[in-house]
């Protein structure tokens, strides 16, 4: 299984620090939980990032920009 380097609780750091709600959706009032799939790859990168379950147009581009820029992860071995 691939892994975050640091774990879970980093990657949990990583997304709240490097997360910017948009202005725009603060404005409104919008709120919820972005549903995003991805795939690590054997290098480690993430690819084949995926919107699965959404909430508005700026806060899902945000969700995706903030998983395309993740850190390399420690890529699965079978």
């Amino acid at each position: 299984m691939p892994e975050f380097i640091g774990g879970e609780i980093e990657m949990l750091r990583y997304l709240k620090t490097n997360t910017k709600y948009p202005e725009i959706e603060k404005k409104l009032g919008n709120q919820g939980t972005v549903w995003v799939s991805f795939v690590v790859g054997k290098d480690g990168k993430i690819k084949n990032t995926k919107i699965e379950r959404g909430v508005s147009k700026y806060l899902d581009a945000e969700a995706l920009r903030v998983i395309n820029a993740m850190p390399d992860w420690i890529p699965g071995k079978q």
